[in-house]
C-alpha cells in the first residue's frame, strides 16, 4: 500500500470504539455505560477541536454502532477528518466517506518542518515494514502511556486512553516525538 502525504493535522485521535461494550472492560475506561463513554468523549472533543481544525484518526472509529448511528455522530463532530483504517473500521472505503469521513487512507506520512518524515498508522507493527522512519504516530495499543522508544523508533499512542478521552494536539505531539 502507497503511503499517502498528508498536511499536519491540527489533532490526532484514535481507538475511540463509539458502540463497542467490551471497551470499557478490556481498557477499564472509566464510564458506566457505552453511552456516556460516547458522551464525554465527544463532548471533549467537541471542547478541543474548532470547525476550521483537521483531525486524523488513526484508526477504531466505532464498533457496533448502526450506519445512522455512525454517520449521525461523525457529522455531529467539528472538523474535517481523515481516517487512518484500523483494524475494526472494516467497511468499505466508499461507506467510511459516506458515514462523513473527508478522507480515509491506509496509511499516511506527515512531514513536520523539525522532525521530517512522520509515519501514521493504527498499529505501530507497521512501522516495522518502514524502517526509514524515525517518528511514528499511532494508535491501537491502548496504553495509558503515549511515548515510546522501540528499536530506535520514538513512537506516540494518539489513543483516547492515553490523552484523557481528549483528542491528541498536534503541537504537544510533536513535542512528544522530540523528546520535550
Amino acid at each position: 500500500m502507497p503511503i499517502q502525504q498528508i498536511h499536519p493535522p491540527s489533532h490526532f485521535i484514535s481507538d475511540t470504539h463509539f458502540g463497542h461494550n467490551n471497551i470499557l472492560r478490556y481498557d477499564r475506561r472509566p464510564f458506566e455505560n457505552v453511552y456516556r463513554m460516547q458522551r464525554e468523549i465527544v463532548k471533549r472533543y467537541c471542547d478541543a477541536v474548532q470547525r476550521t481544525d483537521t483531525v486524523l484518526w488513526l484508526g477504531d472509529f466505532a464498533l457496533g454502532l448502526s450506519r445512522d448511528d455512525e454517520t449521525e455522530l461523525l457529522r455531529s463532530l467539528p472538523g474535517r477528518k481523515i481516517l487512518v483504517r484500523g483494524n475494526h473500521d472494516r467497511h468499505s472505503k466508499t461507506r467510511l466517506l459516506l458515514t462523513g469521513f473527508d478522507a480515509v487512507l491506509d496509511i499516511a506520512e506527515i512531514i513536520d518542518p523539525e522532525l521530517g518524515p512522520v509515519l501514521c498508522v493504527h498499529n505501530p507493527l507497521r512501522a516495522a515494514t518502514h524502517p526509514e522512519y524515525r517518528y511514528v504516530v499511532h494508535g491501537h495499543r491502548h496504553s495509558p502511556e503515549p511515548v515510546s522508544d522501540v528499536g530506535g523508533v520514538r513512537r506516540v499512542d494518539c489513543g483516547v486512553v492515553a490523552w484523557d478521552y481528549y483528542p491528541a494536539p498536534y503541537a504537544k505531539v510533536i513535542d512528544l516525538l522530540r523528546g520535550l
